[in-house]
């Protein structure tokens, strides 16, 4: 019905929605769960603001990918430990990274707007941008991460990894996976096959994962920092985490 079926990304669906029917807000029910979309910035502040923030602080869960890998920072409820995350997060994020992020996005824009040019042809081509926002959101996220860049673990590796990764994500996605709203669907044979791939492309991307920690430790052994997520998860004295915790 929604993206996941029809072969367009949910928020594009939602997005066409809230232009056709004049709505920053609506309300849908997938199976046993209700489901809100905002598709404002004033709404999402709202709802993220104030009385509701707090209802709005955990991860929705989805069975079918809980019964493949269990709990992990994407779907983990709040608690203790996703403070800790959250705090590590920000302080990776805060002001005294901003010249280091900035630079990083500076380099991915220009690249990004030669790839537009070279892959469009000068405007002569229309394309679909989503791959190469999909490489600066990846480079970001390794950078952040394990202060990692793409160039630095080189094509092949960036595109293992994205391949195991995407499809883990398939088993968590919202309207591609049914089986998350009507549990009875998760006995069936097609989602049994899904969850066995993704299983697979789980232990081939803590893999990757493994690798990029490795690099930030050896970084560290010889006197180099690099401000990022996993370091401070690691030797923060507030939010200290196992190395088993942090590569799941």
């Amino acid at each position: 019905m929604l993206g996941g079926t029809l072969g367009e990304h949910d928020a594009t669906v939602w997005g066409k929605w809230a232009v056709r029917y004049n709505a920053p807000i609506f309300q849908l029910r997938f199976g046993n769960r209700r489901v809100v979309i905002a598709n404002s910035y004033a709404t999402i502040r709202k709802l993220s603001a104030g009385a509701t923030g707090s209802a709005l602080s955990s991860r929705p869960r989805a069975p079918v990918f809980d019964h493949a890998f269990g709990i992990d920072m994407g779907n983990r409820p709040m608690g203790d430990s996703l403070r800790r995350m959250r705090t590590a997060a920000s302080k990776s994020v805060g002001r005294p990274a901003w010249p280091v992020l900035d630079k990083a996005l500076h380099v991915d824009a220009i690249n990004m707007e030669h790839d537009l040019l070279l892959v469009g042809r000068q405007g002569a081509t229309s394309i679909d941008p989503f791959s190469l926002i999909q490489k600066i959101t990846m480079n970001l996220s390794f950078n952040l991460t394990y202060g990692r860049r793409i160039e630095d673990v080189g094509k092949e590796f960036y595109e293992g990894y994205l391949d195991q990764t995407t499809t883990v994500s398939n088993v968590r996605n919202s309207t591609a996976n049914w089986a998350n709203y009507v549990p009875i669907l998760m006995h069936t044979p097609s989602v049994q096959r899904k969850v066995a791939q993704a299983k697979a492309s789980h232990a081939k991307r803590k893999a990757y994962q493994q690798e990029l920690y490795n690099m930030m430790i050896k970084d560290l052994d010889n006197g180099i920092e690099r401000p990022c997520i996993a370091a401070t998860l690691l030797f923060g004295k507030e939010t200290k985490l196992s190395e088993g915790m942090l590569i799941r």
